[in-house]
């Protein structure tokens, strides 16, 4: 018989997961420099305050151009907001975008997308059905079904 098909049994240790190397996540050396139990504690809250601001300065620049595009999507101006997508190339945004017009709760708007707007924005969502994370691909397909519910009425009343 045909090695191909017969099937094989591999041990796997279920104490570890396959491929990951758990001492890389080891803290292996801490060394503060000899002061306090308490001096050690601020320095730790220092070091993790350092990494929130940069942590917050990114997500108050992604509010930002969420904000910009949802007001020119309200406004029904759906060219300049799929332009705006376009020129941010920011994959966090178009799934933030997708998911609050198209995904969670009504969709505002639906019925200025033309043909055009609905090629730009199907572009858009390749990328996010395409993507890494779970998240996104469902997102992109929740959204790409309303975007072709939409199309399938502009195609009926022509």
């Amino acid at each position: 018989m045909n090695s191909f098909f017969t099937p094989s049994l591999y041990e796997v240790p279920t104490d570890t997961p396959l491929g990951l190397d758990l001492e890389k996540f080891l803290v292996t050396e801490v060394n503060f420099n000899g002061g306090t139990e308490e001096d050690n504690h601020s320095k730790v809250i220092q070091n993790l305050m350092k990494e929130n601001k940069t942590m917050l300065s990114i997500m108050n620049k992604r509010a930002l151009s969420m904000q910009a595009v949802t007001n020119w999507w309200n406004k029904g101006n759906i060219d300049c907001a799929v332009n705006m997508l376009s020129s941010r190339r920011d994959t966090s945004l178009i799934m933030d975008f997708f998911n609050y017009t198209f995904v969670k709760g009504t969709p505002t708007n639906l019925n200025l997308v033309s043909m055009e707007n609905a090629a730009a924005l199907m572009a858009h969502l390749y990328s996010l059905i395409n993507s890494k994370y779970e998240t996104y691909q469902i997102v992109g397909i929740k959204a790409l079904r309303k975007i072709f519910e939409q199309v399938s009425l502009l195609l009926s009343e022509n």
